[in-house]
């Protein structure tokens, strides 16, 4: 389908205004006069166009943001105005969702994602069957690594 820039403008003002689609569909139906199968396709183009116009702005509102909070920590800091310096910090964190504490799936846990690493690097070494408890593959290199240390220092020259 080709895209008339006129009716998708229509569109984007109709469901920019308007809050009920059902309003929206209705309007766009009386006084576009495109079929329906048209307008599923505009609307979903307009809803695309204003998706990334609303992303957009809202990043570059963040960037300024961003920028006036290390403005005013950076003049604060050098006139040694350590609350207004730390307040500013901890607006900014906020902004950036830094304070948050980490969000988990179902099930999930700090002690399970750090056993889950610890498998990720132990499993290509092979000391055990896949199903192994995550501290006995520590034990195993663990010992693995003293077995090797021991190897190495028995065979190199004496000084």
């Amino acid at each position: 389908m080709v895209v008339d820039e006129t009716i998708l403008d229509q569109v984007v003002r109709l469901l920019f205004k308007i809050p009920s689609q059902v309003l929206v569909r209705k309007t766009c139906r009386d006084s576009l006069k495109i079929s329906d199968t048209e307008l599923d396709a505009y609307v979903l183009e307009a809803r695309r166009q204003l998706t990334l116009a609303v992303d957009f702005h809202r990043d570059e509102e963040l960037g300024k943001a961003i920028i006036r909070f290390d403005n005013i920590y950076s003049d604060a800091y050098k006139l040694k105005d350590h609350k207004t310096a730390l307040n500013a910090e901890k607006e900014r964190v906020k902004l950036l969702g830094l304070h948050k504490p980490p969000t988990f799936e179902e099930g999930e846990s700090v002690d399970g994602l750090i056993s889950q690493a610890i498998r990720d690097h132990l499993a290509p070494l092979h000391l055990a069957p896949d199903d192994t408890p995550v501290e006995e593959l520590v034990r195993l290199a663990a010992l693995e690594i003293v077995r090797y240390k021991a190897v190495r220092h028995t065979t190199e020259p004496q000084s």
